[in-house]
């Protein structure tokens, strides 16, 4: 059966109308979707059970907030608003208890860790890490560990993400 120019044209037409209502209805509820999740409280993810006496004991807390800067630029900061690449510099003295919270205020998953070396693949020191490259924190999770050097020097703390110490997701740990 042939059909004519003028029916062809309307069943292109029918076709056309079709897909863009998919693509429209589709974009609807992505944008629906995104918008719930920039209003969540954030998710609580502990990574390591601490102790009473530990929390205790902890003379302070330290809040860092991860998430990207651009397309090609990712880090850390004290506040949500002051993100750099690297991350700032965290003093600690050798033997305090610290509570590190890690809040991911990025769009992308991320994670902290603290290692001997600014690299990718570099592993955790003593499990002090919140999150994994395996299963990071999303956005708008956090998680939090208590930590304690032993030895005073040079530290890092990094995103265990692949490829994110690579966009500037690390920053340095010095212990005294």
């Amino acid at each position: 059966m042939k059909l004519s120019v003028a029916n062809e044209v309307f069943l292109v037409s029918i076709g056309f109308a079709v897909v863009l209502t998919a693509i429209l209805v589709g974009a609807i509820f992505y944008v629906g979707a995104m918008s719930g999740v920039a209003e969540q409280p954030p998710t609580k993810i502990e990574e390591r059970q601490t102790t009473q006496q530990e929390t205790a004991q902890a003379a302070r807390e330290i809040v860092i907030y991860g998430g990207e800067l651009s397309p090609s630029k990712y880090g850390f900061g004290l506040s949500p608003d002051e993100i750099t690449s690297p991350g700032p510099e965290l003093r600690i003295n050798v033997g305090e208890l610290i509570r590190i919270i890690f809040k991911n205020v990025g769009s992308l998953p991320h994670t902290w860790a603290a290692t001997n070396e600014a690299k990718e693949g570099a592993k955790a020191i003593d499990n002090f890490e919140i999150g994994s490259a395996t299963k990071p924190l999303l956005s708008n999770e956090e998680g939090s560990i208590t930590i304690k050097f032993s030895k005073p020097g040079e530290y890092y703390y990094i995103c265990t993400v692949p490829g994110h110490v690579t966009l500037g997701m690390w920053g340095k740990i010095v212990a005294e």
